[in-house]
């Protein structure tokens, strides 16, 4: 986890060469950003109670947590949070 966000991360992903610094791009990704995280932090109280921080299911690591919260948030960007589990094969490849 913990990757930093550069000019070159940001080229990789939505934008090309002078395009990445214009301050409206940066505003939009800014947004989106932060609605994700927001989104993350959603699925993160289904498995660690908030004001202690402590996981709420017996067992679970903060990396299983972690891996759990990725796979709610692909099912949620693919439309299928009702439905039924996705081949943990597919989530993990939408993650690299």
């Amino acid at each position: 986890m913990g990757l930093q966000i550069n000019k070159s991360s940001l080229e990789r992903v939505y934008l090309k060469g002078s395009e990445v610094v214009n301050g409206r791009n940066l505003y939009d990704q800014a947004t989106k950003s932060i609605a994700n995280l927001k989104k993350a932090l959603s699925f993160m109280e289904k498995y660690v109670d908030m004001k202690s921080g402590v996981v709420k299911q017996s067992g679970l690591e903060i990396e299983d947590v972690i891996q759990k919260i990725l796979h709610d948030f692909f099912k949620y960007e693919n439309n299928s949070l009702t439905g039924e589990d996705d081949d943990s094969e597919k989530v993990s490849n939408y993650f690299k």
